[in-house]
C-alpha cells in the first residue's frame, strides 16, 4: 500500500491553522466581521474537501438527505464528525428553533412552549427581556432534544427542520457572509458576542424573537479541532487531503457548457429568409420585438414588417434603410422582395 506523503498532510493542516491564527489576529485588531468571514469560509472549505476526499461518505449522506446534501447540513455534519468531543459543536439553538416552531406551526405551540418554558421560565416575554436573555448552556444536541421532545423524532420533516438550527447550520447560513448581517439589522444574529462564548440576545427587528451569536474565537477553536482531526483521519485512511480537487471545476464546466451550446448553434447552415412579418401580441415587449426585427435585418432579411395592433402602426424594416412607420395603413405589401403579396390589415385592426 502506498504511504501518504506526511509532508502533504502537514502542509494541509498548517494552512488551515494559519487561517485560524490570522482570524484571531483580526479579532484582536477589532476586525470581528473579517475574522468571522475568514474562519467560517475555511470551515466551509473543509466541509467541501471532506466529501471530495471521501466519496463513500458523500454517497451515504446523499442517500440520507434524499439525493442532495444542503450546504448548511454539510457544515454541521463536519463539526459533529470531527469535533465530537467539543462541548458546543453538536448543539441546537433550541430557543431560536422553538420560537420559529411556535410562529410557523401555531397548532404545536404547546410543545414549543415546553421547550421555551424550561429555558425562559414562565414569565411574560417583556419581563424576560428585562431580566436578561436565555443562556446558551441550556442548548442541547439534537439527540438530547429528541429525548426532551419526542415529537421531533416522530416527525422526519420536523427533525429535518431542526437540523437547520444546529450550530453548524446556523454558522453556514448566517455567518459565512456576516458582513451582510452586520451591515443590516438581522432577526437571526447579533454582533455582541466575544471570545468563545455563545450568546442569545433580543432581536431589534422583532421583539418577540431571540437572536444568537458565536464568539469569533469559538469558530477558530472549531476550525483548529476539525482540521487536526480531519488530517488524522486522512492519515489513518491513507488519503491525501484535497488531492485532485479543482476548486474552479464547477464554474469552468458551466462556462464550457455555454460555449458548447454556442458551437451547437453554429452547426446549422446560415440560412435566412428574405421576408419576415411579425404581429405584436399583448404579452410581447415592443422594444424586444424591435430589437429582434433589427437582428433579422442584420442577419440577411431584406424586408421585415412589424404590426402593432395596439398603436395601429406598422413598422417597415429594410436592409440598409431607416425604419419606416405607417399609421393605420389599409394594406402592406411584399414590395419587390415578395412580389404580388398584399396583406389586408382591415381584419387585424
Amino acid at each position: 500500500m502506498e504511504i501518504v506523503n506526511e509532508n502533504a498532510l502537514i502542509r494541509f493542516e498548517h494552512y488551515f491553522h494559519r487561517r485560524a491564527d490570522v482570524a484571531d489576529q483580526l479579532t484582536q485588531l477589532g476586525g470581528i466581521t473579517d475574522s468571522l468571514i475568514l474562519a467560517t469560509t475555511a470551515l466551509d472549505a473543509l466541509a467541501k474537501i471532506w466529501l471530495h476526499d471521501f466519496p463513500e461518505t458523500e454517497k451515504q449522506l446523499k442517500l440520507c438527505y434524499g439525493g442532495g446534501i444542503p450546504e448548511s447540513i454539510r457544515l454541521s455534519q463536519l463539526l459533529k464528525q470531527f469535533a465530537p468531543k467539543d462541548p458546543d459543536a453538536s448543539k441546537v439553538a433550541v430557543v431560536c428553533f422553538a420560537e420559529d416552531w411556535k410562529l410557523f406551526r401555531p397548532e404545536d405551540s404547546n410543545l414549543a412552549d415546553q421547550l421555551l418554558d424550561k429555558r425562559l421560565s414562565n414569565q411574560p416575554y417583556p419581563f424576560l427581556r428585562s431580566c436578561g436573555p436565555p443562556k446558551s448552556y441550556l442548548d442541547v444536541s439534537l439527540d438530547d432534544l429528541e429525548q426532551e421532545c419526542p415529537r421531533i423524532a416522530q416527525n422526519p420533516k420536523l427533525r429535518r427542520i431542526t437540523e437547520e438550527y444546529e450550530y453548524g447550520a446556523i454558522l453556514y447560513n448566517f455567518y459565512r457572509c456576516p458582513l451582510v448581517h452586520s451591515s443590516k439589522s438581522s432577526d437571526r444574529t447579533h454582533g455582541f458576542t466575544r471570545g468563545e462564548e455563545i450568546m442569545y440576545y433580543g432581536s431589534y427587528v422583532d421583539p418577540d424573537r431571540t437572536t444568537i451569536s458565536f464568539g469569533p474565537n469559538l469558530i477558530t477553536r472549531w476550525l483548529r479541532i476539525v482540521v487536526t482531526n480531519y488530517v488524522q483521519h486522512c492519515r489513518e485512511q491513507n488519503v491525501i487531503p484535497a488531492d485532485n480537487l479543482d476548486a474552479g471545476l464547477l464554474p469552468e464546466d458551466k462556462l464550457k457548457q455555454r460555449w458548447n451550446k454556442l458551437k451547437e448553434k453554429q452547426k446549422f447552415p446560415p440560412i435566412c429568409s428574405d421576408f419576415v412579418i411579425e404581429l405584436l401580441s399583448p404579452s410581447d415587449s415592443l422594444k424586444t420585438t424591435q430589437e429582434k426585427m433589427r437582428e433579422y435585418i442584420d442577419n440577411g432579411v431584406r424586408l421585415g414588417i412589424l404590426i402593432n395592433r395596439k398603436s395601429r402602426q406598422v413598422e417597415i424594416y429594410r436592409s440598409g434603410k431607416e425604419v419606416e412607420v405607417l399609421d393605420s395603413p389599409a394594406t402592406v405589401s411584399g414590395e419587390d422582395v415578395l412580389k404580388g403579396f398584399v396583406l389586408n390589415l382591415g381584419m387585424i385592426w
